[in-house]
């Protein structure tokens, strides 16, 4: 192996912090400790991923931005008739993967229809950092299988509730677009997407009284000890320790939008208004120790405050 080889190859390992060259005469390189790198390699890893999402987000608001565009010129900014099953469920997915801030499901928990392509749509978009809130009826509290797929939601940050009765199949997007059933005598399947502002109010209102009335899938009272994963006890340990959501991060090897989004999830689980609050309720379910109970709850609170740091 030439001299020049070699001396490329140790200049990669020290831009990679894996080696370090040594304060003698003359220099000479010195492996890192693996502890010691670990972390500056996992940071740099989650900084590429970051920026990659960043990328991503921006290539998905231009490409919204010209559907809008699209939609506008032949009439859209009004709202216009989706025909047939399939181009429903095909439009349920596009709008979901569009959205930026928030996205509203009234599902009438029929698998024959599209609600089901909407419950997948809503997981990605909780996954993508958004707020996702959907509506079922009560009946799917006695159906295991239902069930089984809702937990899965709700891990995945979507938030939950049942409803004696759920007016129809709807979606809210951004609260710029609503999708209603078109209910139309020779078009049965067919839906209408709206863009007026004033239709798109009436649903938003439509959906927000439902939710005023339903039952969260994961009522505090029915929450018990067992309900809480290791990742989310660990988490609570450390926030509760004083740490903050970004050295949390480091320590459980995750992102901080991980962490963020994992708190609050356990926020609506435990019908928490604030981190004091969830931690309280925590330690009464003996997720966290009662030892100290107060001042874990408020290290919880200070957590979330900007620019404090603990160091990992």
């Amino acid at each position: 192996m030439t001299e020049s080889v070699v001396s490329a190859s140790i200049n990669s390992l020290i831009g990679d912090h894996l080696v370090r060259m040594a304060p003698s005469r003359p220099p000479r390189p010195v492996a890192v400790a693996p502890e010691t790198c670990m972390g500056d390699l996992l940071a740099r890893a989650e900084d590429d991923i970051e920026r990659q999402r960043q990328r991503l987000a921006t290539t998905r608001l231009a490409f919204a931005a010209l559907l809008s565009y699209r939609d506008t010129e032949r009439g859209g900014d009004i709202g216009f008739h989706v025909r047939g099953v399939d181009q429903v469920r095909m439009r349920i997915t596009q709008l979901a993967s569009w959205a930026r801030e928030d996205l509203l499901i009234l599902s009438p928990d029929d698998s024959s229809t599209p609600a089901s392509v909407g419950l997948e749509a809503g997981r990605a978009a909780a996954r993508r950092g958004l707020t996702v809130r959907t509506i079922h009826h009560h009946k799917v509290r006695s159906d295991a299988q239902a069930m089984t797929l809702l937990q899965s939601l709700t891990c995945a940050g979507v938030q939950l509730a049942t409803v004696p009765e759920v007016p129809q199949l709807m979606l809210v997007v951004d609260g710029e677009v609503a999708l209603v059933p078109a209910g139309l005598p020779d078009e049965p399947t067919g839906a209408l997407e709206l863009r007026a502002p004033g239709a798109v109010a009436l649903a938003l209102a439509l959906f927000e009284w439902v939710w005023s009335v339903g039952l969260p899938v994961d009522n505090p009272d029915d929450v018990t000890r067992s309900s809480v994963t290791p990742f989310e006890r660990a988490m609570l340990q450390l926030l509760a320790e004083g740490h903050t959501d970004e050295s949390t991060a480091r320590r459980l090897l995750c992102s901080v939008r991980t962490v963020r989004r994992s708190m609050a999830a356990l926020m609506h689980r435990l019908g928490a208004r604030s981190r004091f609050q969830a931690g309280t309720r925590a330690a009464e379910m003996g997720w966290l120790p009662r030892t100290g109970l107060r001042s874990a709850s408020a290290d919880l609170e200070e957590t979330a405050a900007p620019g404090r740091e603990v160091a990992a």
